[in-house]
């Protein structure tokens, strides 16, 4: 049987040719692949790569996603009135250190909605797209976004801010942020870049 499944969850490992001693034990497979009964979401397999004069194998991560992408990365940005800040509006989400050890971090919004300007607003600009990390996930890619909104205060305890979110490990949402700087008009992008390179006064 090459065909096993894993504990409680729908997910299923299959072994690809692989190889028996004389005690029926499997010492060898020529590949693997890791994924989801009904074929939802992503699935894992080892690739054949090279650096150079070196060829190696290493697992990658195959996202299938929602027609031509996986999801969205959207910058909302919105100035708060008080301070005159820009703020960039965040989630948390759980960061795998180990198996074991999980550190919530701080990130900008995403999301699995296949339309993101009817989603959050009209005027929202697409900047482009990218994958996650393409040594490590492959398949669709990621779109970009940015929109700049009035003050909420219903999102206050979701808004950080710009300066303390440029400090944040969220590389993704930073790399839109760059996209977004470009596309957005002048004044606005050089106040907000002003205001990233100086921590709030309060």
């Amino acid at each position: 049987m090459n065909d096993i499944m894993i504990k409680n969850c729908d997910w299923l490992l299959k072994l690809i040719n692989p190889v028996m001693d004389e005690n029926g034990q499997i010492i060898e497979v020529e590949n693997f692949v890791l994924k989801r009964q009904n074929g939802k979401t992503s699935h894992v397999t080892m690739i054949d790569s090279e650096a150079g004069d070196t060829k190696y194998r290493q697992p990658i991560i195959f996202e299938h996603g929602n027609l031509d992408k996986v999801g969205d990365i959207v910058i909302i940005l919105r100035k708060n009135p008080k301070t005159h800040r820009w703020m960039v509006q965040a989630e948390k989400e759980d960061a795998y250190i180990t198996e074991e050890k999980i550190e919530q971090i701080t990130r900008a919004t995403r999301s699995s909605l296949d339309n993101i300007q009817q989603a959050v607003d009209r005027k929202v600009v697409k900047v482009g797209d990218g994958f996650t990390n393409p040594r490590r996930i492959g398949g669709r890619r990621i779109f970009q976004h940015y929109v700049t909104l009035g003050w909420g205060p219903q999102k206050v305890e979701e808004m950080v801010d710009i300066f303390d979110y440029v400090q944040c490990p969220d590389s993704l949402g930073q790399a839109v942020l760059l996209k977004a700087l470009q596309h957005m008009p002048h004044e606005v992008a050089y106040e907000i870049l002003d205001q990233m390179r100086q921590p709030s006064e309060e």
